[in-house]
């Protein structure tokens, strides 16, 4: 029988052959695995930076809590010895109530006194003041650091402020931040009848004993709408705190993370900013690692695409070509035999032997059909000799009878 495949059509067809083939699948199994290799890397660094960016919020969260709680410390104190001042001290009552201006003058002198030693103790206040709002009579004692014309600007400041201001308008015993002259202050005042007791104490002071931050962290106040009270390089609208007195706010842009700590003592907060290029540099070593997988994998892609068509893509093309020959009847067709094309080389291998085998087998065939053909020749022949033999010698015998001797000769 003769092996034929000149008919043969496979099950597939090209179109679906094509979109099923094993490169079509290998090529997406790869890309898949980019895919999810690409996502788990973003994945991963993406809760990276919110694990840094969170671990950066807790611990200045915590930093500027117990920096706001020394500021607070010490404003509380001063608040509690202007308090105690006012509600004990016998000079005030002199100076209140006393219609001899000796006794006045003495009491000043006293009180004065009592405020020196007051302020001795408390080096972030940077003056006490006293001011008779009847007399308009005003007077101070202050911190060795305090310059002369600062000390006439808040004098001038306060009287005018209380002398048209009503009484009930004014924020008595907190601390409340007020803007003179391009300059934030924070004041508390107490009030005594006519006598109004009070400390202030500038923003910038306050700022200046935190002492220098780190590179891209910046320390400075803000009040409760958002306003900066210090001159910081930060420059962003900030969000209202005065809902967040008993914690903190987190402000967190593109460009920064801010971490508020409110005062208890006053209407203003300690803020803490750090920049992305600091929570950048905190975070851990394998983050830059995620970027360098990030680019390798882009520059390896396409070197991958190059193997993949070497390695597989051409081996396959070329089988392909040869089965689709050899299903056309080409037995011919044979393969190149790479040992570097593992696998591939194995296929071709035993492709070579079945053709070798198949056109052996065909040969085999071809002979058998040959011999069948030439001895049923041989046997026609041996049926039709007698036969013939047998006429002739019937033709000889009726010639002799007819007496044509020369015809019967030749």
């Amino acid at each position: 029988m003769i092996l034929c495949w000149s008919g043969y059509r496979p099950p597939c067809g090209r179109k679906n052959m094509k979109r099923y083939s094993i490169r079509i699948k290998l090529g997406e199994g790869i890309l898949i695995m980019l895919i999810l290799l690409l996502s788990g890397l973003m994945a991963s660094s993406f809760q990276s930076a919110r694990a840094v960016r969170q671990q950066a919020v807790s611990l200045h969260q915590r930093t500027g809590a117990m920096i706001m709680e020394q500021i607070d410390y010490q404003l509380s104190g001063a608040e509690a010895q202007l308090k105690a001042l006012t509600e004990t001290d016998y000079n005030l009552r002199i100076i209140q109530n006393s219609l001899n201006q000796d006794e006045i003058i003495f009491a000043n002198v006293r009180f004065q006194s009592a405020l020196s030693t007051t302020l001795a103790s408390n080096q972030l206040v940077g003056s006490f003041f006293l001011y008779n709002q009847m007399k308009d009579e005003y007077w101070d004692v202050y911190n060795s650091n305090t310059q002369f014309g600062q000390r006439e600007t808040l004098r001038r400041y306060i009287q005018d402020t209380l002398m048209k201001t009503k009484s009930d308008s004014l924020q008595y015993g907190q601390w409340f931040a007020c803007k003179v002259e391009g300059e934030y202050y924070l004041f508390d005042i107490h009030q005594y009848g006519n006598l109004h007791l009070g400390a202030w104490v500038s923003a910038r002071s306050i700022q200046d004993s935190l002492g220098n931050a780190e590179e891209g962290i910046a320390y400075f106040l803000i009040d409760d709408e958002g306003t900066v009270l210090t001159e910081t390089s930060v420059e962003s609208d900030f969000p209202s705190t005065e809902d967040y007195t008993d914690g903190s706010v987190v402000y967190d842009t593109d460009e920064s993370l801010l971490v508020a700590n409110h005062s208890r003592t006053g209407d203003f907060a300690l803020a803490v900013c750090m920049s992305n290029e600091r929570l950048q540099a905190g975070m851990p070593k394998w983050f830059h690692f995620v970027f360098w997988g990030f680019l390798s994998v882009a520059v390896m892609f396409p070197l991958m695409i190059v193997f993949f068509h070497k390695a597989v893509s051409r081996p396959v093309d070329s089988m392909v070509r040869g089965f689709s020959r050899f299903g056309q009847g080409d037995t011919t067709v044979r393969f190149e035999e790479n040992e570097k094309e593992g696998e591939f080389c194995a296929l071709k291998h035993a492709f070579n032997q079945m053709a070798e085998q198949i056109e052996r087998l065909k040969i085999h065939v071809y002979e058998e059909q040959l011999e069948r053909q030439k001895a049923e020749l041989q046997y026609l022949e041996m049926q039709t000799n007698p036969h013939f033999f047998v006429n002739a010698l019937n033709s000889i015998y009726a010639f002799a009878v007819a007496n044509d001797m020369s015809f019967t000769h030749r």
